[in-house]
């Protein structure tokens, strides 16, 4: 079946199900809708389940889940795998450990990597720079105890996926200036990084049933709060991108995202950024979640995993 059959498939599945959307629900119903629609638009994963643990957190305990095998043993130290950060998307306004789950493990098992996904604090009830701050100290953590968890090997990715690439943007952005840990790549899935909204792919892709300009204008009112966006909450707007980590940016050629993606690609090559665009024309928002339903999805996380293997040098399995 072509792409735009799978797609037809997959919206009329979505339609018969009559599943409310999650921001019209009250809270922990959201929630807990989301992390359900996420789970059956992508199907189980295939890869080892992750373990999850607590870290020192910016305002209190911090869960990540870590996939890899035996990589909680003190007797996995040594120089091990690649270390790949896992922000996963939902607005800054939803989504979770288990939201992402099989993308995580299916991206570990193919990749031959330990991918640690964080569990950032959540806007409204904890607006922007909260999940910022959650995704900086979960990266300089795994940074310092990468040998523990059988990662001390070629390197530190960051890997986000819609408003987690907008903060794997900002991650890089922090390591880069902070100078206390350091991220060899960046890998952004269809990056939320401009609340101005006033791109051409926003006019042709604003009643997008997968993403729509009405839901990306809650998602940065809710992130952002009482705060005006800065160049950390919007990367777009960041002066000096300079001596950032290559870059691997993936868009979606009906997402309305689309067009701020490319921009920042192309304003990272000009500041001699070493820079992947891969642009899936035919693709909607938030594919690569969607396993079950879309060949392209499960194409785009082999080639995201492959991404990672040559950029870091792991040797990822199949």
């Amino acid at each position: 079946m072509s792409d735009q059959g799978q797609l037809d498939a997959l919206l009329s599945a979505m339609e018969a199900a009559g599943r409310p959307s999650s921001m019209s629900l009250p809270r922990p119903a959201g929630l807990h809708n989301f992390t359900e629609l996420a789970g059956w638009l992508s199907g189980p994963g295939s890869g080892p389940a992750g373990q999850d643990r607590t870290i020192a957190g910016p305002s209190g305990p911090l869960p990540i889940r870590i996939y890899g095998p035996d990589r909680l043993s003190s007797s996995a130290a040594g120089p091990g795998a690649a270390a790949v950060m896992f922000f996963h998307g939902g607005g800054w306004v939803l989504g979770g450990l288990d939201s992402h789950d099989a993308l995580c493990r299916e991206l570990a098992r193919q990749a031959g990597m330990v991918v640690v996904a964080v569990d950032y604090r959540l806007a409204p009830e904890h607006p922007y720079p909260a999940g910022l701050d959650d995704c900086t100290a979960a990266t300089r953590w795994v940074a310092s105890h990468a040998a523990e968890l059988g990662a001390g090997g070629s390197g530190l990715a960051l890997v986000g996926e819609s408003a987690g690439a907008s903060l794997a943007a900002g991650v890089a952005v922090r390591a880069r200036d902070q100078g206390d840990f350091a991220v060899t790549f960046q890998a952004l899935a269809y990056p939320a990084l401009d609340p101005a909204m006033d791109t051409a792919s926003y006019a042709a892709n604003g009643d997008d049933p997968f993403l729509s300009r009405t839901e990306m204008k809650s998602y940065w009112s809710l992130y952002l709060g009482d705060t005006a966006p800065d160049s950390l909450a919007a990367p777009a707007l960041a002066r000096d991108l300079g001596g950032l980590p290559p870059a691997y940016v993936l868009v979606a050629g009906r997402d309305v995202l689309r067009d701020e993606g490319i921009a920042y690609a192309s304003r990272l090559a000009a500041a001699g950024v070493p820079v992947q665009l891969r642009d899936r024309e035919e693709m909607v928002h938030g594919f690569l979640l969607y396993t079950a339903w879309l060949d392209a999805a499960r194409d785009g996380i082999a080639e995201l995993a492959t991404v990672l293997r040559t950029e870091l040098g792991s040797a990822g399995s199949t």
